[in-house]
């Protein structure tokens, strides 16, 4: 088995068409629990394909066209990415990445920049690395600042999990680091939809629907860490969907 991206007809009626090349699958297997293999904006696709884990570039106005590498071949499936972010600003693909390369126990994760403007395929740029597992990169809507989850052995995600917010400076790089809350309660779990930025009166208008107290394991739990700066503690905070993050083999 093997899995595909699949473009619904506008029209009733219509046949749907498989996005995904016969010779590809859509599956990451970073960090075993899998994450994000896919990220659509606009008409391009960025997927992580099963069989090299190399990640790709497709366009879904033109399928005659085959997919773009846009990561290196290491001669197999030794790097894996996933939960990846396009970041218009700097013409750059986000995502967590483990590497294998030199050993399958324990290997790195890193969150990682890929260059999008270039003909030939570069190596990656680390951004983030030192915690044992990264998930759900995300960039704030003018991609001033990043927000990731951390956690390392011997916890798993959900017995201490860590949120940050890093600043993005003018040159792609992230700045200074404020380590905005740290999940560490049984009923606050780890995230599986992502990290959201959004204003503050917007995050009245969800905590109003979401409970307090013993209901917080039924509903989305909200939180407005603190972030360095007064503009920012105004104007903006970081909502976590806090639910267990679960995956399912899709077989070969």
């Amino acid at each position: 088995r093997r899995a595909v991206l699949v473009l619904e007809p506008e029209n009733p009626g219509g046949e749907a068409v498989d996005i995904t090349p016969k010779d590809f699958g859509v599956r990451t297997l970073a960090q075993e629990y899998g994450g994000g293999a896919f990220t659509v904006s606009g008409d391009i696709v960025f997927f992580a394909n099963y069989k090299d884990q190399r990640l790709y570039k497709q366009s879904i106005n033109s399928l005659d066209v085959p997919p773009i590498p846009l990561t290196p071949d290491y001669g197999g499936p030794v790097v894996s990415y996933a939960d990846g972010v396009l970041d218009t600003r700097f013409n750059r693909f986000i995502a967590v990445r483990e590497d294998r390369r030199e050993s399958s126990q324990n290997p790195p994760a890193t969150i990682v920049s890929i260059a999008l403007g270039s003909k030939d395929v570069k190596e990656p740029e680390v951004l983030v690395g030192g915690s044992d597992f990264y998930a759900f990169p995300r960039l704030d809507p003018k991609s001033e600042r990043i927000a990731w989850i951390q956690w390392s052995h011997p916890n798993m995600q959900w017995d201490k999990s860590e949120l940050w917010v890093g600043y993005i400076s003018e040159n792609g790089r992230h700045g200074s680091l404020d380590k905005a809350l740290a999940l560490r309660s049984m009923l606050v779990l780890v995230c599986r939809r992502s990290c959201l930025f959004l204003p503050l009166r917007t995050l009245t208008k969800l905590a109003k629907s979401v409970g307090s107290g013993t209901e917080l394991h039924q509903y989305p739990s909200l939180h407005r860490p603190t972030i360095s700066g007064t503009r920012s503690r105004r104007q903006v905070c970081v909502v976590v969907f806090v639910e267990l993050r679960w995956s399912s083999s899709l077989g070969d």
